[in-house]
């Protein structure tokens, strides 16, 4: 029983043990370690891929569609029915709308899911989602900057263009290395809980340098982040049915929070940043509960 419950744990005691060490934020502004290990962990999980695997299927845009769906929604509700709301109707959004995780094709393979299907479900979510979230900025803040669209542009082709791209050729040339992500499960799981450790600084210096915030107010963005990381999560397992279901509620249900932190703080009152922060906690929640179940049934 001890053994299966180490990794669940090692997902949550660096988020924990983040959120207590806010000066670790450091880590990101000086060294910028969270896309470089992002770029490490894509690369490694892409070497065992071939273009083949890399296909759009409908599965793909079923997903692409709840995602966008899920921000919008919620938020056209809150704004028609509470107006006054503001900041509920962009909470609803920017953490409904969040694109999936750079890090889902990783667990997908921690949980022995299609990686290749995964990873072409990212790189989908991360350019229509991203477009689709830029293009209702005007409706949802009244702001709208292409500079920002172009950020995006940039942060998809050097977190994930990019490695792809490198896998392939180092595949091509030494064909033995699609063996390599097997070999290393370890150390990549290792690099995430690094990365998971680095997020939670970041919510945590950002709640000691913001001492007006109450804990009890921020029981509104936890309860909403945590019903919306339910609904992704059982959601895309509908999506994707029996042959894609744990892929399709992967990309769904585990969110680029540190995207989604990042544009709420640009676009929106710095309180609506506490719905991506809380989802970094509920959709990790839910990853140790299927590592758990997932090392339970291979025994």
């Amino acid at each position: 029983m001890l053994k299966l419950l180490l990794r669940p744990a090692m997902i949550m005691i660096p988020f924990f043990i983040g959120l207590l060490c806010p000066q670790a934020h450091i880590l990101n502004d000086t060294f910028h370690l969270v896309p470089v290990i992002l770029v490490i962990m894509i690369f490694v999980s892409s070497l065992q891929l071939e273009f083949r695997d890399l296909a759009f299927r409908r599965e793909h845009l079923a997903v692409v569609g709840g995602n966008i769906l899920i921000g919008i929604v919620p938020w056209l509700f809150c704004r028609i029915f509470f107006p006054e709301a503001r900041d509920l109707a962009q909470l609803f959004f920017f953490t409904g709308i969040i694109p999936a995780a750079t890090a889902s094709p990783v667990i997908v393979s921690f949980l022995g899911g299609n990686v290749g299907f995964t990873l072409t479900g990212f790189v989908a979510s991360s350019f229509f989602v991203s477009a689709a979230m830029a293009l209702m900025m005007p409706l949802v803040t009244g702001n709208f900057s292409f500079a920002f669209l172009w950020n995006v542009t940039k942060t998809v082709s050097l977190l994930v263009i990019i490695p792809i791209l490198l896998a392939f050729a180092v595949q091509k040339r030494w064909p033995s290395a699609r063996d390599l992500p097997q070999k290393c499960k370890n150390s990549t799981f290792a690099l995430w809980c690094v990365l998971l450790f680095i997020i939670a600084s970041i919510a945590g210096n950002y709640l000691l340098h913001n001492p007006e915030i109450s804990y009890l107010s921020l029981l509104l963005p936890a309860a909403v982040s945590g019903g919306i990381s339910i609904v992704n999560f059982l959601l895309g397992k509908r999506l994707g049915g029996k042959k894609y279901r744990v892929e399709c509620g992967q990309l769904l249900g585990q969110k680029n929070t540190s995207f989604g932190i990042y544009a709420a703080l640009l676009y929106a009152d710095p309180f609506v940043t506490f719905g991506p922060i809380f989802y970094v906690l509920w959709h990790n929640v839910w990853n140790a509960c299927q590592l758990f179940r997932y090392e339970q049934k291979r025994r």
